[in-house]
C-alpha cells in the first residue's frame, strides 16, 4: 500500500539523473549508465502522486 509506494518514490533516486550510481567502483572503468526512457520516471511519480492524494483524501473523509 502506501509504504510500498513510499518506498518506489524514494528507490526512484537512484535511477533518476544525475545519478552517482553505478555498476563498480573502478574508476578506470565507467560504463554508461542506465538512461530510462523519456517519461518513465515522471509517470511514475505522476501515479505515486495520485496514490498519496488519494490516501489522504480518503483519511479526511473517514474523520469527518
Amino acid at each position: 500500500g502506501l509504504g510500498f509506494t513510499i518506498a518506489v518514490v524514494l528507490a526512484l533516486a537512484f535511477i533518476e539523473r544525475p545519478s552517482s550510481l553505478t555498476y563498480t567502483s573502478d574508476i578506470r572503468f565507467k560504463p554508461q549508465a542506465w538512461e530510462p526512457p523519456c517519461g518513465l520516471t515522471e509517470g511514475i511519480e505522476i501515479v505515486c502522486l495520485c496514490i498519496f492524494i488519494l490516501d489522504v483524501t480518503v483519511k479526511v473523509e473517514i474523520d469527518y
